[in-house]
């Protein structure tokens, strides 16, 4: 089992180095008690494809494979918000931690937004707002997603971001 993360804030959480956890609903959250995720699969809508609201006809694309860890990383930053309503968290540092590239392509967006529409409709519709934006994924949509995702390149996500910023 991993989870699906609607990672909304990733350019400026890049930015102020405010990696290595997500904050969303506990309600969410709650489901993943107990089911030690291997990974979370972080997600972006691309500007300009974000749809006519209600319809759930946005496009998803695919930013990061990252290592899920059990407690936060020693030296994690607290975080802005004002009330978290609960944290999940992720080693960026860990090898198998993984920044995509070249994942913006029609073929790759379509690929990766079919394969998630299918599986969380209702996400789809509230474009991922709130309690939507986190998503149990089984090892069904895991297996199939893995397989047809094999071939995007990718970096250790920390290297990847390093890469991005020096652009």
């Amino acid at each position: 089992m991993d989870v699906f993360y609607y990672w909304k804030e990733f350019e400026n959480n890049v930015k102020e180095d405010m990696l290595g956890r997500f904050v969303s609903s506990r309600e969410q959250l709650e489901k993943l008690k107990d089911r030690h995720p291997d990974y979370i699969w972080a997600f972006i809508i691309p500007k300009g494809l974000g749809g006519q609201r209600g319809k759930g006809d946005c496009k998803l694309k695919l930013l990061a494979r990252l290592k899920w860890s059990n407690l936060p990383l020693a030296g994690l930053r607290p975080t802005e918000k004002q009330k978290p309503m609960s944290e999940i968290y992720y080693n960026p540092e860990a090898a198998d931690s993984i920044l995509y590239e070249n994942t913006d392509s029609v073929e790759a967006l379509d690929l990766v937004t079919s394969l998630m529409r299918s599986k969380y409709p209702q996400a789809f519709k509230a474009m991922f707002r709130g309690a939507n934006g986190v998503q149990v994924m089984e090892k069904d949509l895991v297996d199939k997603f893995r397989k047809e995702t094999a071939h995007y390149p990718g970096t250790q996500f920390l290297t990847g971001i390093a890469a991005l910023g020096s652009k």
